[in-house]
């Protein structure tokens, strides 16, 4: 019994190391610059992780000295999957975007909004600007968003005129741009070969105890 359990482990932890992302990776955008509005501090960051079926965004907004919050957050992505891809929003943990009035809190599609008069950008998170449900200091929003992988975050915004373009940007009372492109962190293959293997195994052993 123990042989023909390690056999069907091994090859459980061959499929999950065959099915493992080959871009496996996570970028942060952490170098935002003000373009328009007010001088408060750009104290916020956005890190993408692939995580096999899509990409977990966690985007932070630390407690600093600005005491503003975060109105809509932008992001760009790759022109050839924005075409293709049907991605779904899942809401983790953290301030859902719930949205402003008629604009809704996710949003997916070539050019789909504008950030101010300094690009435009593909996939947008937009909380309220005013009651319950504000993006404060001190807080984050998690999403996991499937169909798209950490590269296709690596593309500028559509130039409008003014400053730009921008890989990110973040709406607060002033308006934030990221112009240079973060650093892809590759995932040891190690790690999703421990990840599926701690799956496989948990499936397995259940198996056996029925």
């Amino acid at each position: 019994m123990k042989k023909i359990f390690l056999s069907i482990l091994l090859a459980a932890l061959s499929v999950g190391l065959l099915a493992a992302p080959t871009q496996a990776a996570t970028i942060t955008f952490d170098n935002y610059a003000k373009f328009a509005g007010t001088p408060e501090l750009p104290t916020f960051t956005a890190t993408i992780e692939d995580i096999g079926t899509g990409v977990r965004i966690t985007m932070d907004h630390p407690v600093s000295t600005d005491a503003d919050i975060v109105f809509t957050w932008f992001f760009n992505i790759k022109p050839e999957t924005v075409a293709t891809a049907t991605p779904v929003f899942n809401f983790i943990s953290g301030v859902q975007a719930t949205g402003q009035g008629p604009t809704p809190g996710t949003q997916f599609g070539e050019d789909v909004q504008q950030a101010d008069g300094d690009g435009k950008f593909d996939m947008v998170f937009t909380w309220p600007n005013s009651g319950t449900g504000q993006f404060v200091e001190g807080q984050t929003s998690v999403y996991e968003v499937s169909d798209l992988n950490v590269l296709d975050f690596l593309f500028l915004s559509t130039p409008v005129g003014g400053q730009g373009p921008y890989y990110s940007a973040v709406e607060q009372s002033a308006w934030w741009g990221q112009e240079t492109p973060p650093a892809v962190v590759p995932i040891p293959a190690a790690a999703w070969l421990l990840g599926t293997g701690l799956v496989g195994l948990v499936g397995i052993r259940r198996k056996y105890r029925k």
